[in-house]
């Protein structure tokens, strides 16, 4: 007979009150570490914002760039266009 049939628990409460007594017997694994050690933690953990805010820049950036090629040639397109309409009421006007 295991624990929960004598106390009428099902097994995923048992787990459940195993798991809470567990972590409250734990101290937090920041606790372990020194005054100094807590200080560099936190300093790279700042680095870290900083290179993923860079990464973010960068990606919009190179996002950015990869459009202003096609909207010049989108431009180039719409001015031959353009230019060929030019030159056929040109060449209406004169005929």
């Amino acid at each position: 007979m295991d624990g929960s049939q004598g106390l009428a628990l099902t097994p995923e409460t048992l787990r459940g009150r195993a798991g809470r007594h567990k972590k409250q017997r734990e101290p937090p694994a920041f606790a372990e570490l020194t005054a100094s050690e807590q200080i560099r933690l936190k300093e790279l953990e700042n680095r870290i914002l900083e290179v993923q805010a860079e990464n973010t820049f960068l990606k919009n950036a190179r996002r950015i760039t990869r459009k202003i090629p096609q909207q010049q040639a989108s431009m180039s397109s719409s001015n031959n266009a353009a230019r060929h309409c030019r030159m056929h009421l040109r060449s209406q006007v004169h005929a």
